[in-house]
C-alpha cells in the first residue's frame, strides 16, 4: 500500500513539474533535475533518523509554498503587482481558513 502512495505522489508532482516545463515557466534541464530530486526524496524518505524527518519537513512545508508561488506566477501573468495582489488575497483567505480550523477544532475537543 505504501508503494501505491509513493507512486501517486511521484505521478502528481511529476505532472505539476512537466506542466510548468510545458508552459515555459521551467527550463527543461531544471524540470529534469526536479524530477530526479523528487524520485530521490521519495525513495529516501524510508531512511531512518534525521534524513527522514528532513524529507518529511520538505514535503510538508516547501511543497505547499512552491505550489502557492506557482499558482501566483501562472495566474498573475508575470506582473509583479498582480502577483502581490493575488498573494495578499490568498493570504487573507488562509488566515480566515485557519480561524475556522481553530473554531472547529475547539468544537470537537
Amino acid at each position: 500500500m505504501r508503494f501505491l502512495f509513493d507512486l501517486l505522489l511521484i505521478i502528481t508532482i511529476s505532472v505539476w513539474i512537466l506542466g510548468l516545463a510545458a508552459q515555459g515557466a521551467l527550463r527543461p534541464q531544471v524540470a529534469g533535475l526536479f524530477l530526479v530530486a523528487l524520485v530521490f526524496f521519495v525513495a529516501a524518505k524510508k531512511a531512518s533518523g534525521g534524513l527522514s524527518r528532513l524529507i518529511r519537513s520538505v514535503f510538508r512545508i516547501a511543497l505547499p509554498i512552491c505550489a502557492l508561488l506557482t499558482f501566483a506566477i501562472l495566474y498573475s501573468g508575470g506582473s509583479l503587482s498582480r502577483m502581490t495582489t493575488l498573494l495578499s488575497s490568498v493570504l487573507v483567505l488562509l488566515v480566515i481558513l485557519v480561524g475556522f480550523y481553530v473554531m472547529f477544532r475547539g468544537l470537537f475537543k
